[in-house]
């Protein structure tokens, strides 16, 4: 008699290929569970691998204060990240039930912040790359950057691993909002038009106060 698969239990490994059903167990039980630490965690460790990237490849640029400089920044991308969650799952969740959605702020906060496993992963393997001393590319005088294999495999699995992420997102987002990932897509592209509009506003509207003030 066959077994039948059992997923897994954690929600760190459920939510790769269980995204609905796993996002529906944590707002069932606990919607704030690791929700900050999601989310400061991925573009801090973002910001880290970044720095450590850089610093390998050019260390004769780091300086006295360079751990200083970079303790202040991977701190300031984790609080950065949390003002990020809040202010896109306020959006989302606005445009969310624009579209039909019925999620409240906490859920779309945890499935936000639950979408953002497979992009702490690839900011790990950044990390190991960074640490493992893979090239940065070589920009020559007047031709084209080389890019050396290590680099561009390392690329190609972190854009992977950050696809991956999107997708999880747009079926978490869908699942508490009460919809399909299309939808969840629709709400997510609003989302960026009225940011896009609010920005193109905000832009014009300087413009003209800058010329009325040299007028």
């Amino acid at each position: 008699m066959a077994t039948a698969f059992a997923p897994p239990t954690s929600p760190f490994l459920s939510i790769w290929i269980e995204p609905r059903t796993t996002i529906r167990r944590i707002v069932a039980t606990d919607p704030t569970r690791y929700v900050l630490v999601l989310a400061a965690t991925g573009p801090a460790m973002q910001a880290l691998g970044s720095e450590w990237a850089h610093a390998i490849n050019k260390p004769q640029a780091l300086g006295m204060l360079w751990p200083f400089g970079v303790a202040l920044w991977v701190a300031l991308q984790a609080i950065l990240g949390v003002v990020a969650l809040y202010g896109f799952a306020s959006l989302y969740g606005w445009t969310g039930r624009m579209l039909g959605g019925h999620a409240r702020s906490v859920e779309m906060r945890a499935a936000l912040a639950w979408a953002q496993v497979p992009i702490i992963v690839a900011a790990a393997i950044g990390i190991v790359g960074a640490l493992a001393g893979v090239p940065f590319p070589e920009f020559a005088k007047g031709g084209m950057p080389t890019l050396p294999r290590s680099f561009i495999e390392l690329g190609l699995m972190e854009l992977v691993f950050g696809w991956w992420g999107f997708v999880i997102s747009l079926h978490t987002m869908g699942e508490v909002q009460g919809f399909s990932a299309w939808r969840a897509l629709g709400a997510a592209l609003l989302g960026l038009l009225i940011m896009l509009l609010i920005l193109g506003v905000s832009v014009l509207f300087l413009i003209m106060m800058i010329r009325t003030m040299l007028h």
